[in-house]
């Protein structure tokens, strides 16, 4: 029971510091529109790396713990956390976690791969980076609505598959510190 509560008690806490980081109308917007919760199994899709290599996600990587990240650069150059902090701090988490079976992938929302490769490049990024050219993952994640692409949005899956957390909006400040506990109980 006592792990319950405290696992709660991150989920909110984490909840709490993104609204305080970023734009209510974003994240009433994300909140409104995501069809995946927590406890639902990850669909599969079928996305392509920056080399043009296909990738089925979550499905190749089952059995590890994986960050699913939706962004785009221009929530970067809108000083918004969905790109190059981001990034950064995926980066510092995947080189810590990465032995002890942590998988992260930042699925790029409809952008060139000029683009990606730029902002990847310059963030230093060595984890897995998926273009989602006809939005059809970012759809089924429920980051995209008639009229709305709401991001960034980034989903934490269990060894099994299994959403345990989505975080609707930016990485706050004291986001990272949040993010490496909640790993940390599914390690």
């Amino acid at each position: 029971m006592g792990k319950r509560r405290y696992t709660t008690f991150l989920v909110l806490l984490v909840i709490a510091s993104l609204i305080a980081s970023s734009s209510p109308y974003n994240r009433v917007e994300a909140a409104r529109t995501t069809a995946l919760k927590m406890g639902d199994r990850a669909p599969d899709a079928n996305l392509v790396d920056l080399e043009g290599k296909k990738v089925t996600l979550p499905g190749e990587l089952k059995g590890k713990v994986i960050i699913i990240h939706f962004w785009a650069s221009y929530c970067c150059a809108l000083g918004v956390g969905g790109g190059i902090p981001a990034l950064e701090i995926f980066e510092r988490l995947y080189n810590e976690f990465k032995g002890r079976g942590l998988m992260i992938a930042a699925i790029n929302v409809g952008q060139t791969p000029l683009t990606v490769k730029h902002f990847v490049e310059k963030a230093k990024v060595s984890y897995l980076v998926l273009l989602d050219f006809d939005l059809k993952m970012t759809e089924n994640y429920g980051c995209l609505d008639k009229r709305n692409l709401n991001i960034p949005q980034t989903f934490i899956l269990d060894r099994d598959g299994i959403i345990k957390y989505i975080i609707l909006g930016a990485l706050g400040a004291g986001t990272e510190v949040e993010l490496r506990k909640l790993i940390q109980n599914l390690i």
